[in-house]
């Protein structure tokens, strides 16, 4: 079975969890057997690909039919999106200035060249119209059984390769608008959402918490959508006996925006402080909120036990967690959040809203509303005062992270894959 899969992310170069995700599942694919190629608006060098071959849109060209092609009605999308520009929209995920906390060696390397940059920026809508209209070239140029398209980035690109080549679409949801923005969603984004699940002939939803939003904001039909959990890579575990430190470390990890309600964490550490003055609050991440962040920690008199780090890379995360105590996750809505498996799998006792996707799989996680910051509080002190819980909650949660393998992933998304191709 060979799959042409669109990407906006690959490792080294993430944001978040979307690049994560890509990068576990193709290897549980070809683990399985399965053939990708893997599609990203550009390739910089260095992209840890193994065996997969990786395609830049960027040096694809433009066929001379696809004027033709659209004139004659199948790329609807395309032609609907051509009103859409310029791009402006909630700068929580899509901003231009790194908020999404691409490192210095990723600027650097987006900004050699014209063309597709494959950037989150203020001309991202440009960008996902540009790698789609490259998408037909693509799939003269290669064969293949089927198509997978990884959010609303590649969707459209997706719909060109599937309308040109004839050949089915998966369209994979990892997040949607209606998680990043709440009551507030770009209707732009939403319509490109919509649009790539209705022509997509499977869904795929990394948890039934997506698919039910799937269904009930996109209004997809239920019978096509399949949950298949995201999973998470082995990596470091610390010991279950930990080391005594001068004081314990309670972690946020992830992007500093709405969606992922980082303000809650600074109320409920606030709490925390007056009972317990000598633990330490650590926010790891970028974002838009950043900077308000930093403000409200000033405006709660906390300053002095928040650190800030910004964005952290993948090497430094092992040894945030091997210092952590307890890990916070307070989104508003999360459709999974593989962050806290990271965590429950390096032995971290973890603590989630109840509006995350991964609370689906982390049975022994503590779970509170988001914006229930009274109880979260009351979570995090009953773990840093009760060693037998915390010591119950790390052995557990390790055990049911380890169950959620990206191998396990990929059988399921082949399962889907047989569905179409049966």
């Amino acid at each position: 079975m060979r799959v042409l899969m669109f990407g906006w992310e690959f490792p080294p170069y993430i944001s978040g969890g979307l690049g994560t995700a890509c990068y576990g599942l193709t290897k549980g694919l070809m683990e399985h057997g399965a053939e990708v190629l893997f599609v990203l608006p550009r390739l910089f060098g260095g992209e840890d690909a193994g065996t997969m071959r990786m395609i830049g849109a960027a040096e694809a060209e433009l066929p001379e039919e696809f004027s033709r092609f659209m004139e004659q009605g199948k790329m609807q999308l395309l032609q609907v999106n051509t009103a859409l520009f310029p791009y402006a929209t909630d700068k929580s995920y899509l901003s231009g200035d790194g908020a999404m906390g691409y490192d210095a060696t990723f600027q650097s390397k987006t900004a050699m060249g014209g063309g597709l940059t494959g950037m989150y920026g203020s001309r991202l809508m440009d960008e996902v119209f540009r790698y789609a209209s490259l998408a037909p070239d693509i799939a003269a140029r290669h064969s293949f059984d089927l198509i997978h398209a990884h959010d609303w980035l590649t969707y459209p690109a997706g719909m060109a390769a599937s309308s040109y080549a004839g050949k089915p679409m998966i369209a994979h949801v990892h997040a949607t608008e209606y998680d990043r923005s709440g009551d507030f969603p770009n209707e732009r984004v939403m319509q490109i959402e919509k649009m790539g699940m209705q022509a997509a002939e499977r869904v795929i939803a990394v948890s039934e918490y997506t698919k039910k939003i799937a269904i009930k904001q996109y209004h997809i039909d239920e019978k096509k959508v399949d949950v298949v959990h995201n999973g998470v890579l082995p990596g470091s575990e610390k010991p279950e006996v930990r080391v005594d430190k001068t004081f314990p470390v309670v972690v946020f990890l992830g992007r500093v925006t709405f969606q992922k309600g980082p303000e809650y964490f600074l109320y409920a550490a606030a709490k925390v402080l007056r009972n317990n003055p000598d633990v330490r609050f650590v926010v790891a991440g970028h974002g838009d909120k950043l900077l308000s962040m930093i403000t409200l920690a000033a405006r709660l008199k906390i300053s002095s036990r928040v650190s800030f780090t910004g964005f952290i890379n993948s090497d430094d995360i092992g040894q945030l967690f091997g210092d952590s105590d307890v890990y916070v996750m307070p989104s508003v809505s999360e459709p999974f959040g593989i962050s806290a498996l990271e965590a429950a799998r390096a032995g971290v006792p973890v603590i989630i809203s109840r509006q995350t996707g991964v609370a689906e799989v982390l049975k022994s996680a503590l779970k509170t509303d988001f914006w229930d910051v009274d109880g979260m509080s009351d979570a995090i002190i009953a773990l840093l005062q009760h060693n037998s819980l915390r010591r119950w909650m790390s052995r557990n949660g390790r055990q049911q992270a380890r169950m959620q393998t990206w191998n396990k992933a990929a059988s399921r998304v082949l399962t889907t894959y047989s569905k179409l191709l049966s």
